[in-house]
């Protein structure tokens, strides 16, 4: 039967595969955000909404996956993660309302406008995916 050592060990792998997976799925929203930004260079109103609607899809899809599953797991593993934690779930509602607000500009056909928002948010979901992602690791180990 394996001890205490041998569950953390597999705990810790686990952990780290996941901090793996969140790792991928923020690199797959950039590259839904890429072709989003990319129809917007174009001016191309309509492949721009609808990038723009599969990127905030797998987005929202990504977010409640850290709510519900990543999220209680990593304050599972270390309660005093709990501040750290609420503070990330603060900003996936800011980052949300910010999203609604571009996707109004977008809807209104206002592509310059569309693209400005866009630029003063992605700075704070980059700094979001870091703090997130530095979080999962510091658990890992």
């Amino acid at each position: 039967m394996p001890g205490p050592a041998a569950h953390e060990d597999g705990l810790g792998l686990r952990m780290r595969r996941e901090a793996l997976r969140v790792a991928s799925q923020h690199h797959q929203l950039d590259q839904f955000h890429e072709v989003f930004e990319n129809a917007l260079a174009r001016g191309d109103a309509a492949s721009a909404q609808l990038s723009f609607a599969r990127f905030a899809d797998a987005l929202e899809a990504h977010f409640s996956l850290e709510e519900q599953i990543y999220f209680p797991a990593l304050h599972g593993r270390d309660p005093t993660s709990a501040p750290a934690l609420a503070e990330l779930v603060r900003e996936h509602d800011a980052l949300r309302g910010a999203l609604d607000e571009i996707h109004g500009a977008l809807r209104a056909r206002d592509l310059p406008a569309c693209d400005a928002a866009i630029g003063a948010w992605l700075p704070r979901l980059v700094l979001h995916e870091r703090r997130e992602e530095a979080l999962m690791t510091q658990a890992a180990s």
